[in-house]
Formats: structure tokens, sequence, C-alpha cells
């Protein structure tokens, strides 16, 4: 009869088996460091109205105010930050403006829903935040798009500021709109008003 023994593990290989689970976590946390700094990184945009970190790879727009969207929604809606200065008659409070604004965004949006209104402060000026939905159809050819309406979400935050009134907006489709809170009061912060 023969016997056999088994092979006993040397020294080297629990140490080839160590430095194999320590190097998958350095290499876990280092994946997860780029990732979160990744998606975190901003730009600053700015025009005389205002200024604001959006994040990068939004697209600018300066032709109405100061614009941000993000445009790789598969709706075809594509989440928006803006800054928009409107002329002011008169001095009108908070209140008064609120009303005012929201029975013009009730003619001219389809389907518009006012969910609530509250009082906010941007960059160190009273404010009133007005949030509501509507209905949208996407435009043909936008990625996505199948040309069914879409609901949007949006708040609007008014400003009056060196005699204009300031609309901050934040809209994106409706499905997403609660996962952005934190993006939005991100973004909110940032605002610099001259």
């Amino acid at each position: 009869m023969t016997t056999t023994t088994a092979p006993r593990r040397i020294h080297r290989d629990r140490f080839a088996d160590g430095a194999v689970i320590g190097l998958v976590v350095i290499a876990l946390l280092a994946g997860w460091l780029i990732k979160a700094g990744a998606e975190g990184a901003t730009q600053a945009l700015s025009s005389e109205v205002g200024s604001f970190n959006a994040p990068t790879g939004w697209l600018s727009d300066k032709s109405n105010g100061l614009a941000a969207r993000d445009s790789r929604t598969a709706s075809g809606v594509p989440t928006t930050f803006s800054l928009t200065p409107e002329a002011l008659d008169g001095d009108p409070s908070l209140n008064a403006l609120s009303t005012r604004r929201t029975i013009k965004l009730a003619q001219d949006l389809d389907g518009f829903s006012m969910l609530g209104a509250r009082p906010e402060t941007v960059d160190g000026n009273a404010a009133t935040t007005l949030h509501y939905a509507y209905v949208v159809v996407p435009e043909a050819g936008m990625a996505g798009s199948e040309r069914l309406p879409v609901v949007v979400e949006a708040t609007d935050t008014l400003i009056k500021r060196g005699g204009q009134l300031v609309v901050v907006r934040f809209s994106s489709e409706s499905s997403s709109f609660a996962a952005l809170a934190g993006l939005r009061a991100k973004i909110i912060a940032s605002v610099k008003l001259p």
C-alpha cells in the first residue's frame, strides 16, 4: 500500500493570495474614486444675468439669460437649469409675482398643474419657488423620442434683484425629477447674481 500526502501550502502561496486580494481592493477603490470624481465634475457658466456650476457635459446657451441642459435623456426632454431676467413694472411683492407667474404658466403650458409653492433663499436673496408639472410632446428626431407625450416637472424660483425679476428654472421629465433633487440643490447653491 502506498501512502500519498496532500501537498502543503507554502508561505509563498499565501502571500500571493493576499497580494491578489489586496490588488483587487485597491483597484475597486481607485475605480470608485474616478467614478465619483467624474460624476461630480462641474463647469462654471456665467453671463450678465449671473452664474452657476452645471455638470460637465451639459450644453450651455446664453441666448436668453443663461441656461444649461443635459440632452442625454431617453424621452427627448432635456433636464434644464436656467437663469432668465424679466423686467419688473413697479415694485410688486413676491406673492404678487408668484400669482402672475402661475397664471402665465397656466396659459402657456399644456396640462399645467400647480404642485406647490414655498419660500427659499438664493445667493442671500429672498425668493419664492413654484413647483409645477405640465405635458410636452418632444420634437421629432430627438434621440429616443417616439413623440409620445412626456410629463415634465419644474420649479421656477422667483428673485427680485436690481429692479428686475430673475427666474431660476429647473426642469426634467417627471419620472426622474425626485432623483435629481440633490443635483438641483447643488446647482441652486452655486448660483451667484450680480
